[in-house]
């Protein structure tokens, strides 16, 4: 079964939220995508780098899920790229791991801390997007 039915439940999630900016929602909307490349890189890999191979088949998998329904491909790949070159720069500098804010989707200045990226409708499209990329369907 296609990760859609899911994304779509989250999306409605977050016009229930109060999310209603159309360029805010699908920039939030990314974030279950994100985690789940970024889940998946650590589940296959122990290395706080991303070989030739794992960019391409990244980069597959998001045309996979592109062709399923649009997404912002490239947004999607520069944030776990980012957040993996965080993760180890903060490891290198200080020892220890970042903020957890890190791994939190942006909603702008002044915009308050809403449950984004928590409960059992994020993490049941993130499941999904996970186990796409392992049996390398959309």
């Amino acid at each position: 079964m296609s990760h859609l039915p899911h994304a779509l439940n989250y999306r409605n999630y977050l016009v229930s939220l109060g999310i209603t900016c159309p360029e805010l929602l699908n920039n939030i909307a990314q974030e279950p995508y994100i985690n789940a490349i970024f889940r998946a890189h650590f589940k296959f890999s122990n290395s706080l780098n991303m070989s030739e191979d794992e960019e391409q088949r990244i980069w597959e998998q998001l045309d996979c899920w592109n062709k399923v329904s649009p997404i912002k491909g490239a947004f999607i790949f520069e944030n776990v790229k980012y957040r993996l070159n965080t993760l180890r720069l903060s490891l290198i500098n200080s020892g220890g791991l970042p903020s957890a804010e890190l791994f939190k989707p942006e909603l702008g200045e002044g915009s308050t801390t809403l449950p984004l990226a928590e409960g059992e409708i994020f993490a049941t499209l993130v499941d999904y997007l996970v186990n796409e990329m392992v049996s390398g369907h959309e």
